[in-house]
C-alpha cells in the first residue's frame, strides 16, 4: 500500500464518486460560465484543467482499493446512454430526414451550421455503430 492508500481508505466510495462528479460538473459550468461573460479562452482553460484533475483523481480511484463504481454504476451508466442515444439517434433521424426531404423539394436550404450538426449527428451514430458490431463480433 502506498501512503495515498491511507488517505484514500478514510472516506466511503461514495464520497469519492461524489467528488469526481462535482469536478466534471465544475469543467463543464467553468467553460459555459467563462463562454457566458465573454471568455472563452479562459473558459476552455478552465475546463481542461479541472478535468485533467478529475481524470488523475479516477486513475488513483481506480488504482486503488476503494470501490467507488460498482454494478449500480454500471446499470445507470447503461439506461443513460441508451436514452442519450435514442433522444440523439431517434431525434437526429427525424429532424435531419425532414431537413434532407424539404432541401430536395426546394422549400429549404440547409446552411453551413445545419450541415455541420448533421455531419456531427452521422459521425456519432457512426462511430456507435461501430462499437457495436466490434462487441457483437469480437
Amino acid at each position: 500500500m502506498t501512503e495515498t492508500d491511507g488517505f484514500i481508505e478514510r472516506y466511503s466510495g461514495e464520497t469519492y464518486g461524489r467528488l469526481l462528479g462535482a469536478i466534471y460538473l465544475s469543467a463543464a459550468v467553468v467553460f459555459l460560465v467563462g463562454m457566458g461573460v465573454d471568455h472563452a479562452r479562459a473558459g476552455f482553460i478552465g475546463f481542461v484543467g479541472l478535468f485533467v484533475i478529475g481524470l488523475i483523481a479516477d486513475f488513483a480511484l481506480r488504482r486503488s482499493s476503494v470501490t467507488v463504481y460498482d454494478e449500480r454504476y454500471d446499470d445507470l451508466t447503461k439506461k443513460a446512454s441508451a436514452a442519450v442515444f435514442s433522444l440523439y439517434g431517434g431525434g437526429g433521424f427525424v429532424v435531419f430526414v425532414s431537413l434532407l426531404a424539404a432541401e430536395f423539394a426546394g422549400v429549404y436550404e440547409m446552411g453551413p451550421i445545419v450541415e455541420l450538426f448533421f455531419m456531427a449527428w452521422s459521425a456519432f451514430v457512426l462511430t456507435w455503430g461501430v462499437f457495436y458490431t466490434y462487441y457483437k463480433y469480437i
